[in-house]
């Protein structure tokens, strides 16, 4: 005869292999392909150079956003739920930090005059910015141009916002020490580039903060061990947010993605940098 415990046990073991099972799912399979439904916000805090005079200042709020990435696995219809987030974080500036469309993807009349009407309809007072990537192509910048955004070509723009000075300076991934050698220490220096490549460098300059974009914040991260992509692993800073000295260097997770279908331990990202 068979003892109730000897039926109970296989029972068990297999409801934890099913409930094991359900798990490894939700967490490597359905929850990180369901990255063009969510924008997480992450915020970045840095004391302003307004003084104390007036304590009861507004803050200052800069969205950052990068890595669309339209045509792979994002698509142009998933673009109202980063418009509702931006929209949604009551921003006074906001950067376009390069990678819109994937691989030169060819869009149609019909898509191309929604992602205008789309990225028309963020909503911030105090200026659209957006900097290129080294894939992004003139039709990438006439959609930005029509949506209202102002491309920074190794440009700085000096903006006097709630008691703050501050320049927001857009690069590309070469030739740009005329435009950092001239930022004015006193004031407080945002600098936007897509490709990390460069960050240990751009640190040699009066940055306050330092943004990039390009490594999808790994994209995949396996915990204790980073990303599983050893390409994005070997960039400076690719992930996370990192403090050096009295500098700040923030690498963007993106929007969109490059390769394969999901995110994990990384997810679609739009930065905001408060000054205080």
């Amino acid at each position: 005869m068979i003892s109730r415990f000897n039926l109970k046990k296989p029972l068990v073991i297999a409801l934890g292999v099913l409930v094991a099972a359900i798990a490894i799912f939700l967490v490597f399979f359905s929850i990180p392909s369901n990255y063009k439904n969510n924008v997480s916000v992450r915020t970045t805090r840095i004391t302003g150079n307004h003084g104390n005079e007036n304590p009861s200042r507004n803050l200052t709020r800069i969205g950052v956003f990068s890595d669309l990435m339209i045509g792979f696995d994002y698509q142009v219809e998933n673009l109202p739920t980063l418009v509702n987030t931006i929209n949604n974080a009551n921003l006074d500036i906001i950067v376009f930090n390069g990678g819109l469309l994937y691989n030169n993807y060819e869009l149609t009349n019909e898509q191309r005059a929604t992602m205008v009407e789309l990225l028309s309809s963020i909503r911030v007072p105090f200026g659209k910015f957006a900097v290129a990537s080294s894939d992004d192509t003139s039709v990438s910048d006439s959609i930005l141009f029509d949506s209202g955004f102002e491309m920074l070509e190794n440009q700085s723009r000096p903006i006097n916002l709630n008691g703050n000075q501050l320049t927001i300076t857009g690069l590309l991934n070469q030739n740009f020490n005329d435009v950092l050698s001239s930022l004015n220490p006193d004031m407080i220096n945002l600098a936007f580039i897509h490709d990390p490549t460069n960050n240990q460098q751009l640190l040699a300059y009066n940055t306050n903060v330092i943004v990039s974009a390009k490594t999808f914040g790994g994209q995949y991260n396996i915990p204790l061990f980073g990303s599983i992509y050893e390409d994005l692993r070997e960039f400076p800073f690719y992930r996370g947010i990192s403090h050096i000295d009295n500098q700040i260097v923030i690498a963007n997770n993106g929007i969109g993605i490059n390769r394969g279908s999901m995110r994990f331990l990384a997810p679609s990202t739009l930065d905001v940098i408060v000054i205080e």
